[in-house]
C-alpha cells in the first residue's frame, strides 16, 4: 500500500465518522418532523394570519431550500469527487448537513403553527370556504404528503449517502472505490431516491401553491387510466366468439355500458389541463373543504361505480338474474347521482370564476358544453337501466 494513500485514509477517517453521525442525526430529525405533523400544539394561537405566514414560508423558502439541499447533498456524494478530494467533499457535506438540520427545525415550527388548536374538522370542513390557503382540505393533504415524502424519500437519500461515506473509509485506492460494485449500486440507488424525492416535494408544494381547481385534480392523473382499462374489459365482454344464444342478455347490456365509460372519461378530461383547466383559474374558490374533498374523490367514486357494473357483467356470463339486473340499475343511479353532484359543484364554484375573453364568452361555452354532456349521459344511463328492466321482465 502506498504510504501517502494510507496516511490520507487515516487523516480523513474521523471526518468521515462525523459525517456518518450527521446522517444518523438527520434520519432522527426526519422522524421528528414526521411525528410533528400529527401533533397538536395548544400553546400556539389558532389565527389565520399566523397560518397564512407559515404556509407562505413553507412554499417560498423552507421547502425550496430543502429541495436544494438534498440535490446538493446527492451531488457532493459523487464517488469520483469523493475519492479525488475526500477532505473538501466531506467538509462541504458537513456544511449541508447543518443547513438541512436548520431547515428541518424551521419545518417543525411551521407545522406546529399549522396544527395549532385545530377546530373540529367536521365543522371546519363545511365552513371554511373563506379561508383560502388555510382550508382544512388543503392543509390536511399537505401535511400528510409532507410526512410521507419525509419518511419515504429523504431518509433513503441520507442512508445511501452514509453508506458511500462508510465505504470510502474502507477503500484507499480511488480507482477501486469508483469501480466497486457496492459503491456503484448504492450510488444508483441514491440517484433513484433523489428522483423520487424531487417528484414528491414538487407534489407536496403544489398543495400550497396550486389553485383550488388544480388540487382537486392531483390524484386524477393515474385514476383516469383506469377508465381506459374498464373500457377494454367491457369491450372484451362484447367480443365473445361463443354460442350467441348463451349471451343474448349479456351482450346488449355490456354494449350499453361503453357510452357511460366514454362519457365519464370525456367529462374528466374536459376538466383537466386539456380543457377547462388549460388556463390557470383564480387561486381560490368559495368551495369549502367538504366540497373540495367530494370533487377530488369524484373520479375515484365514478370508477368504483363503473367497476361494480363491469364486475356484475363479467361474473354473470349467463342470462342475468333479476337481482343482478336490479344491481345494474342501482349502479347506474349511483353513477348518475355522483356526476350530477360533481357537475353542480363545478357550475356553482368554478364556472363563475373562469375569466371571459373579450371576443369569446368562455363561461357561456362551458355552460352549453356541460348541458349537452349531461343530456347525453342521462340518456346513456337511462338506456342501460331500461335494458336491465327489460331483462328482469323477461326472467319473470
Amino acid at each position: 500500500m502506498d504510504v501517502s494513500t494510507s496516511s490520507l485514509h487515516s487523516e480523513h477517517s474521523h471526518q468521515a465518522d462525523s459525517v456518518i453521525g450527521g446522517f444518523a442525526d438527520l434520519l432522527d430529525k426526519c422522524d421528528s418532523v414526521r411525528h410533528s405533523t400529527f401533533q397538536r400544539s395548544p400553546k400556539i394561537p389558532d389565527q389565520p394570519g399566523i397560518k397564512k405566514k407559515a404556509t407562505f414560508q413553507l412554499h417560498s423558502s423552507i421547502l425550496p431550500g430543502l429541495r436544494s439541499q438534498i440535490v446538493t447533498l446527492s451531488d457532493l456524494t459523487d464517488p469520483d469527487d469523493l475519492s479525488k478530494a475526500p477532505g473538501s467533499q466531506l467538509k462541504l457535506i458537513s456544511e449541508v448537513q447543518s443547513e438541512l438540520n436548520h431547515t428541518l427545525d424551521q419545518m417543525i415550527l411551521a407545522i406546529s403553527i399549522l396544527h395549532a388548536q385545530p377546530p373540529d374538522s367536521s365543522i371546519m370542513g363545511s365552513n371554511d370556504g373563506h379561508l383560502e390557503e388555510c382550508k382544512y382540505f388543503r392543509l390536511n393533504n399537505f401535511l400528510h404528503g409532507l410526512a410521507d415524502f419525509l419518511l419515504v424519500d429523504i431518509g433513503p437519500v441520507c442512508a445511501a449517502s452514509s453508506k458511500l461515506i462508510g465505504k470510502l473509509k474502507l477503500i484507499t485506492d480511488p480507482d477501486q472505490f469508483n469501480s466497486d460494485f457496492y459503491v456503484v449500486r448504492v450510488r444508483e440507488d441514491l440517484l433513484e431516491r433523489k428522483s423520487d424525492f424531487l417528484a414528491s416535494i414538487d407534489g407536496v408544494i403544489q398543495w400550497l401553491t396550486g389553485t383550488d381547481f388544480d388540487i382537486v385534480q392531483l390524484g386524477w392523473k393515474n385514476e383516469i387510466l383506469v377508465l381506459d382499462e374498464l373500457l377494454e374489459t367491457i369491450r372484451d365482454l362484447t367480443g365473445y366468439s361463443v354460442d350467441p344464444t348463451e349471451y343474448n342478455s349479456l351482450i346488449p347490456l355490456a354494449k350499453l355500458v361503453i357510452p357511460l365509460i366514454k362519457l365519464s372519461r370525456i367529462f374528466f378530461n374536459k376538466l383537466s389541463v386539456q380543457g377547462m383547466n388549460r388556463k390557470r383559474l383564480p387561486m381560490y374558490s368559495k368551495m369549502c373543504s367538504h366540497s373540495l374533498n367530494s370533487m377530488a374523490s369524484s373520479l375515484g367514486d365514478v370508477i368504483d361505480d363503473l367497476s361494480e357494473i363491469a364486475s356484475l357483467l363479467r361474473y354473470d356470463l349467463r342470462t342475468p338474474a333479476a337481482d343482478t339486473c336490479q344491481s345494474l340499475i342501482d349502479g347506474v343511479q349511483s353513477l348518475q347521482d355522483r356526476l350530477k353532484s360533481s357537475l353542480a359543484l363545478i357550475r356553482t364554484h368554478f364556472l363563475p370564476i373562469i375569466p371571459d375573453t373579450e371576443n369569446f364568452p368562455i363561461q357561456n361555452y362551458y355552460k352549453a358544453w356541460f348541458a349537452t354532456w349531461q343530456t347525453m349521459f342521462t340518456v346513456a344511463g337511462d338506456n342501460l337501466s331500461k335494458a336491465a328492466e327489460g331483462s328482469i321482465s323477461n326472467d319473470l
